[in-house]
């Protein structure tokens, strides 16, 4: 409940924490409002990324989560099928790994210059499909605030999702 009093102090700080706001995004160093898809726009142009959309996304989305989601779950990852090893890191830079992470448990590894699915689970209401390289990918990662992701190969004969609690879930097909 906010009190006259707590009323009183946030209407005299406001000017100064609007000021910092104000501050803060002049530069585009920390741009407000930014959604996540201009950040991923943002993260191809700064990186050698070419050739990254998907000709059917919906197809691509439906295909795995057809394969490997049970039910309707709010995010992929609470509702996997055919999960084969999950793996907690904490470490911020823990997507570095991530092709080590599906070699490790037996996935075929497609080369670093193969193009695989990349699906961005935006706050758990839609997906953008991309198609990149590994490298590609952890330049994106890298680039952008933290999203859950789901990479597998054409194929999709895996998937390895990292989801928000910095657990890695690997599934196979078959």
């Amino acid at each position: 409940m906010c009190t006259r009093k707590h009323h009183t102090i946030w209407k005299a700080r406001r000017p100064l924490l609007e000021r910092i706001l104000s501050d803060m995004d002049t530069d585009g160093t920390y741009p407000l409002h930014r959604s996540l898809l201009q950040e991923l726009e943002e993260a191809f142009s700064t990186g050698p990324i070419r050739d990254y959309e998907v000709p059917n996304p919906e197809h691509v989305i439906q295909a795995a989560q057809h394969i490997y989601v049970e039910g309707e779950p709010r995010a992929w990852w609470l509702g996997l099928k055919h999960l084969v090893h999950r793996q907690y890191m904490d470490h911020e830079s823990s997507y570095i790994a991530i092709r080590d992470i599906v070699q490790q448990y037996g996935a075929t590894v497609s080369p670093t210059d193969q193009k695989l699915l990349f699906m961005i689970d935006e706050d758990n209401e839609r997906h953008h499909v991309y198609t990149l390289t590994w490298d590609e990918m952890v330049h994106v990662i890298a680039e952008c605030r933290f999203f859950e992701y789901y990479i597998c190969p054409h194929d999709y004969s895996w998937l390895l999702c990292e989801n928000e609690h910095g657990e890695f879930l690997l599934c196979m097909s078959s």
